[in-house]
């Protein structure tokens, strides 16, 4: 399974933020810092992002919390409020910027920030109407940052594509098609476990069964005995991934001879097809033949 094990900035930097500007300021920078894949400068954007995501952690915060785990409550509710205080910016580059930090840091409450900003943008069209590099990068960082938030966290995703609003729906259903993207077959498993809809669960036996990746094997193959007596057609589906799965991993056969590129001239003769020795003997014996035959006529001939 891929899963991203990115170091988390927000736990070894929390002394720091509460300390000298300088050192919030480099703390926050590091928290909005965009990844190398981004093939664009984002300096103003993430000027903003860190500056909003300062001043409301020192307005909600002006005295460093006690403990560590409130220390990093603090850090998340600020980074939760500039995800949403940059809603109303038509550039989605903001938007973009402000989930980096969501690349690094998995925490249950972004995780379903996350969701409800992605329906949120599906409410507003804003992924449909803005300019195609902008959706672009955007969902690329909406699908590193779901990868990287653990698979029990995104219960609100699984909880979403069972809602009644078609548009948060169809949110939930880009989100998991996100997750195939990537490659995140623990969230995929995690989601297997956890619906009961049979129709959504044979889609995620197919994205499983299309990502073909082998550390899922095990855990299919006790699905499948579980769901034998529960759900058949699923069942015998987890059965078919599984038989799939294990063929497109198999190893070649070590024993499987390669004929040479160049073979040395004295073994090029055993690389031929055996008609084509047996054609090229009768010919040779067959010129010898004739040659025998013909030279006692000549010398009779001669006489």
């Amino acid at each position: 399974m891929r899963a991203n094990a990115p170091s988390d900035p927000v736990r070894r930097y929390l002394p720091l933020l509460w300390e000298r500007e300088e050192r919030a300021f480099a703390v926050a920078q590091n928290l909005y810092r965009a990844p190398n894949e981004i093939p664009f400068a984002v300096q103003q954007e993430q000027d903003w992002a860190v500056h909003t995501f300062l001043d409301t952690l020192f307005q909600r915060n002006p005295q460093k919390p006690k403990y560590p785990r409130y220390q990093r409550q603090a850090v998340i509710t600020a980074v939760i409020h500039t995800i949403l205080l940059v809603g109303n910016r038509p550039n989605l580059t903001y938007m973009m910027v402000t989930l980096f930090p969501a690349m690094y840091v998995a925490d249950s409450q972004l995780a379903e920030a996350l969701c409800r900003t992605l329906v949120m943008l599906y409410h507003k069209e804003a992924l449909f109407l803005s300019p195609k590099p902008q959706i672009y990068w955007l969902e690329w960082t909406f699908q590193r940052a779901l990868q990287t938030q653990h698979p029990q966290d995104l219960i609100v995703l699984w909880q979403m594509l069972g809602a009644d609003d078609p548009i948060t729906r169809q949110a939930a259903h880009c989100a998991l098609q996100w997750l195939r993207t990537v490659h995140a077959t623990a969230h995929l498993l995690f989601g297997l476990h956890y619906v009961k809809d049979h129709a959504l669960r044979m889609n995620l036996v197919n994205m499983l069964e299309e990502i073909a990746e082998p550390q899922v094997l095990i855990t299919l193959a006790r699905l499948h005995r579980e769901t034998a007596e529960t759900d058949w057609p699923l069942s015998r589906r987890i059965a078919r991934a599984v038989h799939t799965i294990a063929q497109q991993n198999a190893a070649p056969n070590p024993l499987t001879l390669l004929r040479p590129a160049d073979p040395p001239a004295s073994f090029a003769d055993l690389l031929q097809p055996a008609i084509a020795v047996n054609t090229a003997v009768t010919e040779a014996s067959r010129t010898e033949l004739l040659r025998s035959a013909g030279e006692p006529s000549n010398r009779k001939r001669g006489l």
